[in-house]
């Protein structure tokens, strides 16, 4: 009871001196601050102080404070990085930039913005705050609500930018702590670069009017907004008219896991959180059947209300291994680690993301967050606004369940990542965990950026099955590497420590060209596990050497070079008395080691075609055609190492045997 007294006492003085103040006025004019600029640290304005732009270009360049701040029709006001803090109300008859600033609105009344459009880098709300929009305003950063009441009247923008510095996409987000409220519907804005590919949106708001009202524009032609959206029955329903009518928007059904396409956009409406996979030539003025037209950059608008609290996805797969597709229903950075591990039978250490940069029309990445470096990794990426383990607003990601049953994702608040997160400016990883081959696939005539990849570890805790320490592999339109067990397509695959003779079979399909190039990453391997690279086609042995090492090779559609399971990984000990169990045990060398010749001991049926030796680079260094036992093969011309002799046989069969020149 006394706390209490005191607190309404100091109150009581409080008011009582700001009651015997006389409220100033700080006048720029004529590029002239009177009395002084309100930053003045000598004399600042304060919280009953008015703030009067009457003409010129005016700018706070530290903490200013006001009641009021009125900027007149031939002002303009920049307030650069300074924190303002008002507690009346915001009269914008001129221009008024706050890009780069912070706003806070801390008064006890009813506060209003007016007049011209207003531009804002982060708007705070604070503890008891209500703020009313008569004009436009446009948040470029943050919006941040404290117990505040933000009544928008549709005139609230969050916009969406692109930072060319970072190469990135800098999207407004939203929280709301405590018992706030956004009153009103929203504007919010998806910055699309130029490329023409399949993007997967995430609504952010749950709209009142259709589709076509939204992201068509009402059908306008309009230059760097919205985009063209085809389907069948062209205009009839809602669609802009091509010359196949072929739908370019479609939803995920997660009972039998396939892609509906939208039948009509003028009866369809957005939701939030609701995920579109939509293609995007680019803004509504380029061509919809000319596909060498250039791409545009464009934003996609969506009007509608925000979604605040907890928000159940409604359908989740219950099939074991089965997709689903779950979007961004906050206009928020979200931790997807936080997400998943309150989900129920899902998948919490993998999920999926489309990267529309990716490849010539976009690729699936696979993201691992429980990586033995505690960071992130991907199987491959080029994109930094794909960030390991934040799911960006709009963004959408597919998950899978472990095994059937019922399945359950629910986002929370809390799931919010409160401040804007940072942006890699190098995200493309090479994993450098212990015993681990990452292989990074390239098309030769574009050696620069990688177009897919996959990632195999291998721990003395792990098996041989796929379980939830295995990240499933989504097929990509074009090129699409994997590992192999049994009938799962692998990006990340977790194995036990390789044996001799152990074999791991890749994937590659969806070919586009036919030069094409591997990196392959090997870590921690010793002479008692070592990985060779197996070229089923041209039936050679590359050994994989610890570290980076590129691979050329070319595929052709007249012959098996294409065949998806052309490669794969098999490990030998190269310490063991044994010769090398690959081959065939008819077969053998002598002597070896050798410093001058070798001959081939054939005690098979069928004589010998061709012997090709290779060193432990991959690089043929010698053939020889048709020998016969006992024919002696020189190799004194050899440096000193260990080789492969790939013998081939009539019958097409083949052998291979290590030989070590000394």
């Amino acid at each position: 009871m006394i706390k209490t007294t005191l607190t309404y006492l100091l109150i009581f003085i409080c008011c009582a001196t700001y009651a015997q103040q006389d409220s100033r006025s700080f006048i720029f004019e004529n590029n002239q601050w009177t009395p002084n600029a309100p930053f003045d640290a000598a004399n600042p304005s304060t919280e009953i102080d008015n703030i009067i732009i009457k003409n010129g270009s005016a700018e706070f360049i530290a903490k200013t404070t006001a009641f009021n701040i009125n900027i007149e029709s031939s002002a303009e006001l920049i307030t650069k990085e300074a924190e303002v803090y008002i507690s009346g109300n915001l009269v914008n008859n001129g221009i008024f930039d706050g890009k780069d600033s912070n706003l806070h609105l801390n008064g006890i009344s009813p506060q209003i913005f007016s007049g011209n459009k207003i531009s804002l880098g982060f708007l705070f709300l604070e503890d008891s705050s209500e703020l009313n929009l008569e004009t436009e305003v446009a948040v470029y950063k943050s919006l941040k609500l404290t117990n505040a009441l933000l009544n928008t009247n549709e005139l609230l923008t969050l916009k969406s930018t692109y930072d060319e510095l970072t190469n990135t996409i800098k999207d407004a987000v939203v929280f709301s702590e405590e018992n706030s409220l956004v009153n009103g519907e929203v504007i919010v804005e998806k910055f699309i670069p130029a490329r023409r590919t399949q993007k997967f949106i995430a609504s952010p708001v749950s709209t009142s009017e259709s589709v076509f009202a939204n992201w068509q524009e009402n059908g306008a032609p309009t230059q760097g907004s919205g985009t063209l959206i085809t389907g069948n029955g062209g205009s009839t329903n809602g669609f802009d008219e091509s010359a196949s009518n072929n739908s370019s928007a479609f939803v995920f059904n997660v009972q039998n896991q396939q892609y509906n396409a939208i039948t009509n956009t003028n009866t369809r409406f957005l939701n939030a959180g609701e995920v579109f996979r939509l293609y995007v030539s680019g803004d509504r003025s380029t061509s919809i059947d000319n596909s060498n037209d250039p791409s545009t950059i464009t934003v996609l608008r969506s009007k509608g209300t925000l979604s605040f609290g907890d928000y159940n996805l409604g359908s989740v797969s219950e099939q074991k291994n089965g997709a689903t597709l779950v979007g961004n229903p906050y206009q928020a950075y979200i931790s997807v680690k936080k997400l998943l591990e309150r989900a129920i039978n899902v998948n919490q250490r993998f999920y999926h993301i489309w990267d529309p940069s990716m490849n010539k029309r976009g690729a699936f990445i696979t993201i691992d967050m429980n990586a033995t470096s505690n960071d992130y990794i991907t199987n491959v990426t080029n994109n930094s606004s794909i960030m390991g383990g934040i799911l960006s607003p709009g963004q959408a990601i597919f998950t899978n369940t472990l095994e059937n049953g019922i399945s359950e994702i629910t986002f929370k608040e809390s799931d919010k990542i409160l401040e804007t997160p940072l942006f890699s400016e190098d995200p493309t990883p090479i994993a450098n965990i212990q015993n681990s081959i990452s292989i990074y696939l390239y098309e030769d005539t574009e050696p620069t950026m990688p177009i897919d990849g996959t990632h195999i570890s291998f721990s003395e805790n792990e098996t041989n099955s796929v379980n939830s320490n295995d990240g499933l592999k989504y097929y990509n339109v074009d090129e699409t590497i994997a590992s192999v067990v049994g009938n799962n397509k692998l990006s990340f695959q977790n194995r036990e420590l390789p044996r001799h003779n152990d074999v791991v079979p890749l994937f590659i399909t969806n070919y586009r060209g036919t030069q094409y190039k591997m990196k392959v990453v090997a870590n921690d391997f010793s002479n008692e596990n070592k990985p060779y690279l197996k070229d089923n086609f041209l039936n050679t042995l590359i050994p994989l050497e610890n570290g980076e090492q590129e691979i050329t090779f070319t595929v052709e559609n007249a012959n098996t070079s294409i065949y998806p399971n052309r490669f794969s990984i098999v490990f030998e000990n190269l310490l063991s008395t044994n010769d090398n169990e690959l081959t065939n045990n008819l077969i053998s060398l002598a002597p070896n080691p050798t410093n001058e010749y070798v001959q081939i001991n054939n005690d098979s049926s069928s004589e010998i075609e061709n012997v090709k030796i290779y060193d432990t680079t991959g690089k043929l260094v010698k053939t020889i055609v048709a020998p016969k036992t006992n024919d002696r093969i020189i190799v004194s011309d050899l440096a000193n190492s260990i080789y492969l002799l790939n013998i081939t046989f009539e019958n097409k069969s083949t052998s291979t045997k290590r030989l070590v020149k000394i």
